[in-house]
């Protein structure tokens, strides 16, 4: 069965596979980053859930707390519009944010707050079709090296569907999390393409395919992402593996 992806801004996505729904990384706005944030349109038709695109979402999912990933206002307000069946976050945020905690505790059937040791995982069935495996990695770049980082492997259907979020580029580690993996589909953030220790990781996993996002819309490229993006592909293609790019807002995709 197909798995239809929707891009909401960076690296928010919403993924779906006949009536299951999942948002990973979606309810964000734009607050001194550098990375786009939901629109305003798009952010009150998430929020209100009116639109056929947005109602029914079952699994809301959070790598990490950074802004441009996660909003704990935005996301609270999401939860009192919207009756779910997971709410997935790291526990340090839930206990950061207890207003938080207490809309997910009533309005999701399953609250899965997150606090995994490096080198463990946990795999969590939740339909006959879909399981997602969790672990956890250092986020990239030395000043957020303390940062907890997780990865959510979906078997969707049976399809294998990666999200690495921000992990920082450790391809022995990814390689022992996934022993006996075979990963389909990989999203990255375009310093996988552009590092040589992010090509290992991608070399690591050896997916059949590579979505490459996080990369700001054309209004807020400040770092130049959208020219960078296409030379590094064209450069580094022939030894990764097809890759597609997901950019422009509500641009879908189909796995």
């Amino acid at each position: 069965m197909a798995i239809h992806v929707t891009l909401l801004a960076n690296e928010g996505i919403l993924l779906q596979c006949g009536n299951t729904k999942l948002l990973i990384d979606g309810i964000h706005v734009k607050e001194h980053a550098d990375f786009s944030g939901l629109s305003e349109n798009v952010l009150k038709d998430l929020l209100a859930g009116e639109k056929t695109a947005y109602q029914a979402i079952q699994y809301v999912l959070f790598t990490h707390h950074h802004e441009d990933h996660f909003s704990p206002e935005k996301t609270e307000a999401f939860l009192r519009n919207h009756k779910i069946k997971g709410f997935f976050l790291p526990e340090k945020q839930m206990l950061k944010n207890p207003s938080l905690s207490e809309i997910a505790s009533q309005q999701a059937e399953t609250v899965y707050p997150l606090s995994l040791a490096l080198g463990e995982k946990i795999t969590i069935t939740l339909t006959d079709t879909l399981s997602i495996t969790v672990f956890c990695t250092i986020h990239a770049g030395e000043a957020y090296k303390e940062i907890e980082n997780y990865c959510y492997l979906i078997h969707f259907s049976g399809k294998s569907v990666l999200i690495v979020g921000d992990s920082d580029y450790n391809p022995q580690y990814f390689k022992e999390m996934l022993s006996g993996e075979m990963i389909d589909t990989l999203f990255v953030n375009p310093m996988f393409v552009r590092l040589v220790s992010g090509r290992k990781v991608v070399e690591a996993i050896n997916p059949q395919q590579l979505i490459v996002y996080h990369i700001p819309f054309e209004a807020d490229d400040q770092l130049q992402f959208r020219r960078m993006v296409p030379k590094d592909i064209e450069r580094h293609q022939t030894k990764l593996p097809p890759i597609q790019i997901l950019w422009d807002e509500l641009q879908e995709i189909i796995l």
